[in-house]
């Protein structure tokens, strides 16, 4: 996967909405990080909506008015995927590793166990 890169901006909404429960809108994700205007925020989501990093889930009311509602189309998980390469997530885990306790690697050993069975059964 190429590395995604985000603007301030577009990071801070897109933790917004991959936090929530349900498709936000505009005003929603306002009232969840008033640091960024709301001109801003519909801009960004645009943008994002362009750039098909969010999609319209559904359309609802805000009070008498109809507005849209946003969810991520992009999973946190495979953002933060995107931001190493092979090389660098072996550092990554080393240092995990290094600075983890004894129940934190234990669940780590499970994954990897996990993913090496699902591997043998793929092959």
């Amino acid at each position: 996967m190429e590395k995604l890169k985000f603007t301030k901006r577009e990071l801070d909404i897109m933790h917004v909405l991959w936090d929530a429960k349900e498709p936000l809108s505009a005003k929603e994700v306002f009232e969840q990080n008033s640091s960024i205007s709301l001109n801003t925020i519909q801009a960004v989501l645009r943008k994002l909506l362009r750039n098909k990093i969010i999609k319209t889930a559904e359309i609802g009311y805000s009070g008498t008015v109809l507005t849209r509602k946003y969810s991520p189309l992009l999973s946190e998980e495979d953002y933060l995927a995107s931001q190493f390469s092979k090389k660098s997530i072996s550092n990554l885990i080393s240092l995990l590793i290094k600075n983890s306790k004894a129940e934190d690697l234990d669940k780590i050993e499970k994954l990897v166990k996990d993913k090496k069975a699902e591997l043998t059964v793929n092959n």
